[in-house]
């Protein structure tokens, strides 16, 4: 027997600004904007990640401690952070929380060498049933490492180009997988209207169960026949 109705569990969010970012006042009051819609559904937590991942909030719904964390943002940009690395850790932090997990990126696209895979971050997500967002603006960096670099033998500024690739795929294709999206923008004033639909989408979700005597592997497939609905979901459900 195949059920929809609508879901009414409480958010937990955790948004996660990247420090280049920061300084700019289009990001804060898209991310202000953001928490705004969102915050009567759940709580949210806020962090950056530069140098290191800070918490900036825990979660909570309390619009003065969120706004006052933004208005505390970092003034000057720094050198990214491991961006994948932080989303992994945060997923970790989320897994025993009552509620339903999102994690929202915002962040730069540009290649950066990170100590955990996209793959890895995925695996946690899916263990914590955490559905991962990214709103981004675009960039042009393709490699950390100088071209034509060696060591042993070896191309370091080939290696850095795949392992820099790990942040690319977590959000293009990694989102897609959790049940998110990846929303792209040019410039940061983009950000706003990004954000607004990540916060519709979650605003207004709903959950679609079966019982019955049918087996799976665990992958599934949601399809509609109508326009005015987006259907995300994840590729597998554990």
């Amino acid at each position: 027997m195949l059920s929809v109705e609508r879901l009414r569990t409480p958010l937990k969010v955790a948004v996660i600004v990247e420090e280049r970012l920061t300084p700019d006042n289009d990001v804060r009051r898209a991310v202000a904007n953001f928490i705004d819609l969102v915050r009567d559904t759940g709580d949210v937590a806020l962090y950056t990640v530069g140098r290191r991942m800070e918490r900036r909030v825990d979660y909570t719904s309390n619009i003065v401690a969120l706004a006052t964390a933004i208005n505390r943002f970092p003034a000057r940009a720094v050198d990214p952070g491991d961006l994948v690395q932080a989303i992994y850790e945060v997923a970790h932090e989320q897994r025993p929380l009552e509620g339903r997990h999102v994690i929202v990126v915002v962040a730069t696209e540009t290649a950066q060498v990170s100590t955990v895979t996209a793959d890895a971050v995925l695996e946690r997500l899916s263990d914590a049933h955490g559905v991962l967002y990214a709103a981004t603006v675009a960039g042009s960096e393709l490699s950390t490492v100088p071209y034509g670099t060696t060591s042993g033998g070896r191309r370091l500024d080939l290696e850095g180009q795949v392992s820099g690739l790990e942040r690319d795929r977590l959000f293009s294709t990694g989102t897609h997988q959790s049940g998110g999206a990846h929303l792209s923008s040019p410039r940061t004033s983009g950000l706003w209207t990004a954000l607004q639909r990540v916060a519709a989408e979650l605003r207004h979700q709903y959950v679609v169960s079966y019982e019955g005597g049918m087996t799976s592997d665990g992958s599934i497939a949601v399809e509609s026949t109508r326009r005015d609905i987006v259907l995300r979901a994840p590729a597998r459900v554990k």
